[in-house]
């Protein structure tokens, strides 16, 4: 409990958050996504993205969030992008607001319309 809690409340940054995923066994080593990939994958509103991939589709994407954006309306927006451009790919999210105050791990499956979301959000401020 004592690791968990610590891994959460060290999630301050993209590297943070690939630390709490990274606990979980899911996905190899991360490669920094360039402008070219952020583009291709339309992750405007992220920045410092960082993907990696799983067994099969899975794939995992650790980022930041651009100043004022919130983790709830970005994710939801970050997903419906991820499902129109990669629809074959299944996919993890871990994202931290650039203030560092909120964190989130987000997956969802289904289409683009009817996507069934889950999600973890915590703030690192607060873990106990």
């Amino acid at each position: 409990m004592r690791g968990a809690a610590a891994l959460l409340s060290a999630a301050r940054t993209p590297d943070g958050v690939w630390e709490v995923v990274r606990a979980t066994g899911l996905a190899s080593a991360p490669v920094a996504v360039d402008d070219d990939m952020r583009a291709a994958l339309r992750l405007g509103g992220a920045q410092q993205a960082r993907i990696a991939g799983g067994v099969g589709s899975f794939r995992v994407l650790a980022l930041q969030l651009d100043e004022g954006a919130t983790l709830r309306e970005a994710l939801q927006r970050i997903a419906r992008r991820l499902t129109s451009s990669a629809p074959h790919v299944l996919w993890l999210v871990g994202a931290v607001e650039r203030s560092g105050e909120r964190a989130a791990i987000v997956a969802w499956s289904g289409s683009e319309r009817s996507a069934r979301v889950a999600s973890f959000v915590w703030e690192p401020d607060r873990v106990v």
